[in-house]
């Protein structure tokens, strides 16, 4: 979603003989729900990784894995809120608002919305595999907690 830009050119008008055209620009820094997007899974990405290198030196202790248990679920949270926010600008931009009079874009910026579609769909993935290693997450530390 980061790279994802695409240009339309269309005619605005004629003089004489000659169109007058106009570029139309869509880019995902021109709307705030796609920016927190890649902002949110940026922050999901860098969080994983470091907990990944040095989740040996973590977890020998039990309190250390309560923590990156409960950060595990504000990312998942993080993660979340970012892919609703945007999946509620793709609908927007696919099907447009009447009551607004706001048109759809996506029949001009076909490829800059498959591209955001993907991105969606990789990520609401990526939502479920959180949530799936937080469940694991919290059957092993309920395993491990002494006096049951």
């Amino acid at each position: 979603m980061a790279l994802n830009a695409q240009s339309y050119t269309a005619v605005v008008a004629i003089v004489g003989t000659r169109p007058l055209t106009q570029t139309f620009t869509a880019k995902f820094r021109d709307t705030p729900a796609f920016v927190y997007f890649v902002i949110a899974n940026a922050i999901a990405a860098a969080y994983n990784l470091e907990v990944l290198l040095i989740r040996r030196l973590i977890l020998r202790r039990r309190m250390a894995g309560l923590v990156v248990h409960m950060l595990d679920m504000v990312i998942m949270a993080l993660l979340a809120t970012g892919a609703a926010t945007a999946a509620a600008m793709a609908e927007l931009g696919k099907n447009g608002n009447v009551h607004a009079r706001w048109n759809p874009i996506c029949d001009r910026f076909g490829s800059f919305c498959s591209r955001g579609g993907v991105a969606l769909a990789s990520s609401f993935t990526g939502v479920a595999l959180m949530m799936a290693l937080n469940l694991l997450s919290a059957a092993s530390n309920a395993q491990c907690s002494p006096g049951q």
